[in-house]
């Protein structure tokens, strides 16, 4: 087969030729930072992976449990419109006491100690008096334990000396 005349290629052919190969290497050269990259936050990822897997577990066993004496911080809001009804914190509450719902209850047991936990009590587990302001709304209060004593010692904060 006779080899095609270069005279006779359009000139649009040929800058079209050029153009496809210019892409490829350009595209292979364009990667390398990409690559470079995503190396570098895999590294940072791994090391920030290994402090806290090394950091966390102290605070991570540490749990609320029944008859721990807690101080909590709290928001509570209406679940169907967010308007907030009370805020404020309690100071030694102690967990299964029945000073607070039931259902509050129920949900700082488990619970890390600084660690915002958000729930939802359902109308029918909160308050059941239908003199209750509340009486009838579905509750939802936002929760951080701030302070943790277990058998007379405090476990969250650490002391300091």
């Amino acid at each position: 087969m006779p080899k095609a005349n270069p005279k006779k290629t359009s000139r649009y052919s040929q800058y079209y030729r050029r153009a496809k190969e210019r892409a490829i290497t350009e595209t292979v050269k364009d990667r390398a930072p990409l690559y470079y990259g995503l190396a570098f936050t895999g590294v940072v990822v791994a090391i920030v992976v290994v402090v806290l897997a090394l950091t966390l577990p102290d605070l991570l066993k540490l749990k609320a449990q029944l008859g721990d004496k807690v101080d909590i911080n709290y928001i509570g809001t209406y679940a169907i419109n967010g308007t907030v009804f009370d805020s404020g914190t309690l100071y030694e509450q102690v967990i299964g006491s029945n000073s607070l719902l039931d259902y509050f209850d129920q949900q700082l047991v488990g619970m890390v100690p600084g660690v915002k936990k958000t729930f939802v009590i359902p109308a029918e587990y909160a308050y059941t008096e239908p003199s209750h302001h509340l009486y009838g709304y579905d509750l939802r209060f936002e929760v951080t334990i701030t302070k943790l004593t277990r058998d007379g010692k405090v476990e969250y904060p650490k002391p300091t000396s």
